[in-house]
């Protein structure tokens, strides 16, 4: 047995747990700055409802992420909040540091994991398939399957920003549904009625007095943003094997706020796992 030819597989693996390590370690920071900015931004709300303020919950990020208990021993909230922030500046650069040199396998794994899901939930869809008696009624499932898969895709990305180099036609879309999703209900009949007015040229809920069922129409207006925005980033062949598109995907969510999330859903399945 070559002694040098071992000691170098063995430095190779070494490295390869140190990586490993190094890469879990940094995606358990950044889930738990992203709590810890969570719970910040709690808190500066319930200042300005009047709400009551927890600020244990901070305590509790500070001491998992190996801040001193005692800082917090008789602790002043606006003490609290203070180390809290501190913390959240003291980990800027870590952070970029962590996203310049695993970005691209944050997002791979993430990547993989949807595959995954979007197959095991498309199971009951793709076996009915192969029962397809004629063509036409095969076309009518896989039509089915893609509406389920992009309208589902869609809902998921648009919790998350797309960067400057997405297509602008994510970003246009993108937009509209964060609109969309931040009215409130008298928002919501004023813009439909303006929608209707604008396209069909009818004042609906004044002039004709006709009953509008505002939030159906208002759902079915953010479902088929949704599909638009899920279809830009998937594919479904003719026997319903779904692709994603992860070069579309890095080009669109390579930014700090959509790896933060990412970052933090991976380490929540590797806790669990």
């Amino acid at each position: 047995m070559n002694i040098l030819l071992v000691k170098e597989a063995m430095r190779k693996m070494t490295k390869q747990e140190q990586t490993q390590e190094e890469y879990i370690g940094g995606l358990n920071k950044v889930a738990n700055v992203a709590l810890l900015e969570k719970y910040i931004k709690d808190i500066n709300d319930g200042k300005k409802s009047g709400s009551s303020l927890d600020f244990n919950k901070l305590v509790s990020v500070l001491k998992t992420n190996g801040e001193d208990p005692n800082l917090f021993v008789d602790a002043t909230p606006a003490h609290i909040e203070g180390e809290a922030n501190r913390f959240l500046n003291d980990s800027s650069d870590e952070l970029k540091g962590f996203f310049d040199k695993y970005g691209n396998r944050i997002l791979d794994d993430y990547l993989g994991l949807q595959e995954e899901g979007i197959k095991k939930g498309l199971e009951g869809l793709t076996k009915e398939l192969s029962k397809a008696k004629t063509p036409e009624q095969k076309q009518a499932m896989l039509n089915n399957l893609e509406i389920s898969l992009y309208e589902n895709l869609g809902h998921m990305l648009s919790e998350y920003v797309p960067s400057e180099n997405a297509d602008d036609e994510v970003k246009a879309i993108a937009g509209n549904l964060e609109k969309l999703n931040s009215l409130n209900k008298e928002d919501i009949e004023t813009t439909v009625d303006r929608e209707l007015t604008d396209r069909y040229s009818l004042e609906y809920g004044t002039k004709y007095g006709l009953h509008l069922d505002y939030n159906s129409y208002h759902e079915k207006h953010k479902q088929g943003l949704y599909r638009m925005l899920g279809k830009k980033f998937a594919k479904v062949s003719k026997e319903g094997e779904v692709k994603l598109d992860k070069k579309a995907f890095k080009a669109a969510y390579t930014n700090e706020e959509s790896l933060k999330k990412v970052s933090s859903l991976l380490a929540l399945k590797m806790a669990k796992e």
